[in-house]
């Protein structure tokens, strides 16, 4: 998902994770074990029509470094980089934690980056 700004992200993230985790999975057939996590990050992207699917979709690095977060956050939580987390800071003062979770190494080699659990206050 791309939003304008990360306090819509995080609000559509962690209202994503409340309602995945209100699901009774063995109830629809799938494994109790499952488990939604949600990475962010904040940086400008390039939108373009993708060339295969013909349809709006959102490339470049900062959408990659998003990806590469997502892999390692514990299972349902959403984890942040610090460029979200301090603008989630700037732009809604109050109304989120952001846990300093550590520095961590992103999935497929892509190095290490400090991240931050974010949750509701």
């Amino acid at each position: 998902m791309v939003y304008d700004d990360v306090h819509a992200a995080a609000t559509g993230a962690l209202a994503l994770l409340k309602r995945f985790s209100e699901i009774d999975l063995e109830g629809a057939g799938l494994p109790g074990h499952l488990a939604l996590r949600v990475g962010g990050h904040a940086g400008p992207v390039t939108e373009l029509t993708d060339p295969f699917m013909g349809t709006k979709n959102f490339f470049g690095t900062h959408v990659i470094i998003a990806a590469r977060i997502e892999p390692v956050t514990v299972p349902g939580a959403l984890y942040v980089s610090e460029p979200f987390a301090a603008l989630l800071s700037l732009s809604a003062p109050g109304r989120y934690r952001t846990d300093y979770v550590g520095q961590s190494e992103l999935a497929k080699k892509f190095g290490a980056m400090r991240l931050f659990a974010v949750s509701e206050m």
